[in-house]
């Protein structure tokens, strides 16, 4: 609430003027400048307004749709991630979720269906640890799961692993959490090598991403700042089957923190983003690609429709700098929505950002 009222003040205003000055000797006039002060009336507006505290949940709540709400309620219930449960994986694995909680379409059977868990891309062969102390109540195989694995306490909690390569645990054995219980693998509906989790409460199903710790180091042993570079779907190079694009990403992951450097080609110069697209095609035996601008690369391939881009395909950007040609930056598209470039450093990125959408150009394969 405010109320509003005029009040009239006085103030002191210089102002200038002039007055004839006449030269004794000589009897000339001339006009000359000169300064004093006069009192003046000015009218001013008075705003007195009453501030009134709301509580923040209530102004929050206000301006979300249902689905932003189960969000928030999500983040006040957990306080910002306060994990329940010990890390499935010894690394970082936010980096590496190839599917979220909450509804998608099913890569298997191409239906729309609420996915209950979390994919993480890792190699099949990454050990798994129980994430909680309690018994194994199901380890075993069955066609949708794979090898999974199910451990339950006395509270209500219960966590699942599943498309697990190999087991490491039987029903009814206990456990603490830290335990080794497999493998990760690619077994039962699965379209790559992964680890799907779960998390359950009394029989509800719970995001994961809020309740489960995350370790500190990248499958490639960097801590977390080394390659994360803005993502969180990277799919690590071992993940691929195509060994062609295995080896592209392999070869691309070598480089990752290595600075930008304006015509940089080489390891020993460090790169720029043209000259690190060549030698990663070159030097991973891919593709023989001389060093040429981001242009010269684009020129160079077909045109790759969105929806038919796939891992080893090349990005293109257009307008990130004044450059006079259409294409201006160009980087490896990985599949899932993340490239790896030359940025600075070199990283892996989301390409849906509104930055990076704002300057798409296309996709392209080379010829």
């Amino acid at each position: 609430m405010y109320k509003r009222q005029e009040e009239t003040r006085t103030r002191t205003v210089t102002k200038t003027g002039t007055h004839t000055v006449t030269d004794p000797v000589t009897g000339e006039t001339t006009e000359e400048e000169y300064e004093y002060e006069v009192e003046e009336e000015y009218t001013v507006t008075i705003l007195e307004v009453t501030l009134t505290a709301k509580d923040l949940n209530v102004v929050v709540a206000g301006r979300m749709n249902e689905e932003q709400r189960e969000i928030y309620a999500f983040y006040n219930q957990t306080h910002g991630l306060t994990q329940q449960f010990y890390k499935p994986l010894d690394l970082y694995w936010y980096n590496y979720v190839s599917s979220y909680y909450g509804w998608r379409i099913n890569p298997v059977t191409g239906q729309e269906q609420l996915h209950r868990g979390v994919d993480i891309a890792v190699p099949t062969g990454t050990t798994v640890y129980a994430a909680m102390d309690g018994t194994v109540t199901t380890a075993t195989y069955d066609s949708y799961y794979g090898n999974y694995v199910v451990i339950e306490d006395e509270k209500g909690y219960c966590t699942k692993y599943a498309h697990m390569d190999s087991l490491n645990v039987s029903a009814g054995q206990s456990v603490k959490k830290g335990d080794n219980i497999g493998k990760s693998g690619n077994t039962g509906s699965s379209t790559g090598s992964h680890l799907h989790i779960e998390c359950l409460y009394n029989g509800e199903y719970y995001n994961p991403l809020f309740y489960f710790e995350a370790g500190e180091q990248t499958i490639y042993g960097e801590t977390t700042g080394g390659t994360g570079g803005g993502t969180s779907n990277v799919i690590p190079p071992e993940s691929y089957d195509d060994a062609t694009v295995q080896a592209l990403m392999e070869e691309a992951a070598r480089y990752l923190g290595y600075p930008y450097v304006w015509g940089g080609s080489s390891p020993s110069t460090s790169f720029d983003c043209s000259g690190f697209v060549c030698w990663v095609f070159t030097n991973s035996g891919v593709h023989n690609l001389p060093r040429t601008t981001a242009q010269g690369i684009y020129d160079q391939c077909t045109p790759v429709s969105a929806a038919d881009a796939k891992a080893g395909d090349i990005i293109f950007f257009t307008g990130t700098y004044n450059a006079g040609r259409p294409v201006t930056h160009v980087g490896i598209y990985c599949g899932n929505g993340t490239m790896v470039h030359c940025g600075d450093p070199i990283q892996y990125t989301s390409i849906n950002t509104s930055y990076w959408q704002s300057h798409f150009y296309g996709f392209g394969r080379l010829n």
